[in-house]
């Protein structure tokens, strides 16, 4: 190499570096499109580091389901229900939050490997679509218990206040507990398909 009339010696090595790009640096193409690996493009491509976002998001949904279906009985049961609201709607909004984020890498892993066809996976997006309507129609009713559904601190002696709508009280004190079994079964069941698929698709 030739620089103001003098000869610079490159390292093999370097020369090596520059031409042969690594792997994560050339990315892959998709459907002919190519693919770079960089932070931003991962994410945009539902993974991180090249780890597919769609398993790691699936923990959190098998971890907040069940503590938000709980959190949601306690919240239906009176004496319970002062130290269990506000739980319940956080790991409500958490849980619908993330099985949606699921749904989505679900959707985008299943696409970009060509798994669509297969019929255990396709079993799982079904399972995981009926939990999504599940958690959908579970987070409107715990939202609408946590603000119409009486309560009081119990630490300072009160007694519960007037329902707000009290023609609702005694249906969603019916309904939130029967729809957090309804998601506890549905995540059970799409867990155990999307088990089924990874380790039985042949």
């Amino acid at each position: 190499m030739k620089s103001d009339g003098m000869v610079h010696r490159v390292s093999p090595a370097i020369v090596g570096t520059v031409r042969t790009p690594s792997r994560r640096a050339r990315g892959r193409t998709t459907n002919g499109h190519h693919q770079t690996h960089g932070w931003a493009n991962t994410l945009c491509g539902m993974e991180i580091r090249g780890v597919p976002l769609h398993p790691l998001v699936i923990h959190a949904v098998v971890v907040l389901v069940p503590l938000a279906a709980l959190s949601a009985i306690a919240m239906s049961v009176p004496k319970y229900r002062w130290i269990a609201r506000w739980p319940a709607l956080l790991l409500t909004l958490g849980a619908t939050a993330s099985a949606y984020v699921a749904t989505l890498t679900g959707e985008d892993l299943a696409k970009d490997r060509g798994l669509d066809a297969l019929p255990l996976v396709k079993t799982h997006e079904e399972w995981g679509e009926r939990l999504m309507i599940g958690m959908w129609i579970f987070a409107v009713l715990v939202i609408v218990s946590f603000w119409v559904l009486p309560y009081a601190t119990r630490i300072t002696g009160g007694k519960d206040r007037v329902a707000k709508m009290a023609a609702l009280e005694k249906p969603l004190m019916l309904l939130v507990p029967l729809a957090a079994v309804a998601v506890l079964v549905l995540v059970f069941l799409t867990g155990d398909a999307g088990a089924r698929a990874v380790w039985q698709q042949g």
